[in-house]
């Protein structure tokens, strides 16, 4: 049993220096990621959450006005309510606190910084919040080199700062849960803590269903080191947790049971409703990958010298006596993700997204590392001069490292892959995923549509996702003569080749996203052997290409 105090520095003043370096970091982080907002290609999700937004918006303003006019039972009612906050369902499942966020954030500053800016403006907030919080936590446990370090390596591991900029619910959850982690230790000895332990479980579960998870690392933590305090920060917690989901989502309001029903099953049984493909070591599955492909893919998509802090951080479970058990409440919430993707239920695609929250503590134990670093092996040197040189030199070695990957792979972050697998060409060759999300429809791929699609034409594409392009041509990303159409098609092989009917409309240009993972046998045939009019390549390997479907050829 461990009789260590929780160490609860979270409620002790801070330093002016604390202070100031929080709020450069802050500064910091959010203009980096602002600065580059709209490099980033918008993601297919996007185009449904960002109609949602608009759409809640909208019922909000319409709200107001009523209540004004004293009349707002007919924007209050089942059917208006349900058109605007549950709109299109299938392509927009998730609770709409998130959606809430990038709604307030684009209706205040599309006129300042354009729709797409102002829209990814909440996701840059709640980075920087989340960055910033890290940096305190690691702060007040160990020194404020360590805090800064930790922070920035999480910064600047490639699919983070990616994520940072993608107004989905990503960055929301892993903010949510951090924070909610950070009450329910302060929630031991505080009131307060059990509160927000509460309210920042009740925003998770409001963006996402994995929010319900929350309890479960803290759970186990408390079993383990037999924390009784914890019973009191559930039950304190539970009330908070449970309505803040249904009080921010007027679409639950009216027939809650049985839509709240709905959503549960849908989550639940995501292999029969949802069932994602991924492509994984030169295979495709149909929707679970095998059980190691979340610790594989942490492994090979986080920086190298990220990993080595990270390894050292680990010893801190061991030799870190003062701050073992927090640490190790730390340690449950980082392996967690990793063993829920092993369940044959669980969804997992796209890359890290489904346990990407667990980001930030990996990065918490990179700081630990850290100061072991510099606690421990730099503070063996005698000379005082030496010693500070030494110090700042690791940390200016470790930091940006991390950067420079980031900075070379920008703007394709959520396609990186380290060293370990020699990096993105050596993913390909040995049969990892190159992208997933549409974020390779950048500035410089919608030039070449526009540019290379004579007037009038017609384009197909794989992934079929005919609303995305008809989007960017709404937002005047893409010529609005171009057809984006997503036609069936018919093969007829012959000893020459394939013959190819479309129907009910041929298209003259196909679009290829490389996920490989949804590719048929059909889109390998092209993805192979056919050559593109234009590919947009990393490192060698196609992102996303564009045909001429006459030039195609079926072998």
């Amino acid at each position: 049993m461990d009789t260590t105090q929780p160490r609860n520095n979270f409620s002790t003043r801070f330093s002016f220096g604390t202070i100031l370096a929080a709020l450069l970091i802050g500064i910091f982080a959010f203009s980096v990621i602002i600065v580059t907002a709209d490099d980033i290609g918008w993601t297919c999700d996007e185009v449904y959450y960002f109609i949602s937004s608009e759409l809640i918006m909208e019922w909000m303003r319409a709200l107001a006005n009523a209540l004004v006019h004293g009349n707002p039972a007919t924007i209050l009612s089942q059917t208006i309510t349900d058109q605007y906050w549950l709109w299109d369902i299938k392509h927009n499942p998730h609770p709409p606190l998130y959606k809430i966020l990038t709604g307030v954030t684009l209706l205040t500053l599309k006129n300042y910084w354009g729709e797409f800016v102002a829209y990814r403006c909440a996701p840059a907030l709640l980075s920087t919040v989340l960055v910033v919080s890290l940096f305190i936590i690691l702060k007040k446990r160990y020194s404020i080199l360590t805090g800064l370090y930790g922070s920035l390596a999480l910064l600047f591991m490639p699919r983070f700062f990616g994520d940072a900029h993608i107004g989905a619910t990503e960055i929301p959850l892993t903010t949510f849960w951090l924070l909610a982690c950070w009450s329910f230790w302060r929630g031991l000895t505080h009131g307060s803590g059990s509160v927000l332990f509460g309210i920042f479980w009740g925003c998770a579960i409001a963006t996402k269903f994995t929010g319900v998870l929350i309890p479960i690392p803290l759970v186990a933590w408390s079993i383990v080191y037999r924390k009784k305090p914890a019973i009191k920060n559930m039950l304190v917690a539970i009330p908070f947790a449970l309505l803040i989901p249904l009080l921010v989502n007027p679409g639950w309001w009216h027939d809650p049971i049985a839509k709240i029903n709905g959503f549960l099953q849908a989550s639940l049984l995501r292999h029969e409703t949802i069932p994602i493909p991924t492509y994984f070591w030169g295979k495709t599955y149909s929707f679970s990958p095998p059980w190691i492909y979340a610790w594989v893919m942490t492994a090979i998509t986080i920086p190298i010298t990220t990993i080595f802090t990270f390894i050292l951080g680990m010893g801190t479970l061991f030799k870190d006596k003062i701050n073992r058990s927090f640490n190790m409440l730390i340690f449950f919430n980082c392996v967690f993700p990793l063993f829920i993707t092993m369940l044959p239920s669980a969804p997992v695609h796209d890359g890290i997204r489904q346990f990407f929250y667990m980001l930030p503590f990996v990065a918490y134990f990179c700081g630990a590392g850290f100061y072991y670093i510099s606690g421990h092996i730099i503070a063996a040197i005698k000379a005082a001069s030496v010693r500070r040189a030494a110090a700042i030199a690791a940390f200016l070695l470790l930091t940006l490292y991390p950067a420079y990957q980031t900075e070379r792979i920008h703007p394709y972050e959520l396609c990186y892959y380290n060293e370990l697998v020699g990096g993105v060409r050596g993913a390909h060759a040995l049969g990892m995923e190159t992208t997933y999300w549409y974020d390779v429809v950048n500035k410089e791929f919608l030039e070449v549509l526009n540019r290379e699609i004579p007037q009038g034409a017609a384009a197909s594409m794989w992934i079929a996702n005919q609303a995305y392009f008809e989007f960017l041509q709404d937002k005047g990303k893409i010529r609005k003569d171009i057809k984006f159409i997503t036609p069936d098609i018919q093969i007829t092989l012959r000893n020459s080749g394939a013959d190819l009917k479309f129907s009910p409309a041929t298209p003259e240009f196909l679009i290829l996203l490389s996920r490989q993972g949804v590719f048929n046998k059909f889109y390998w045939n092209i993805y192979k052997n056919s050559i593109p009019l234009y590919s947009l390549t990393l490192e060698g390997v196609p992102l996303i290409s564009l045909y001429r479907w006459k030039d195609i050829k079926i072998i």
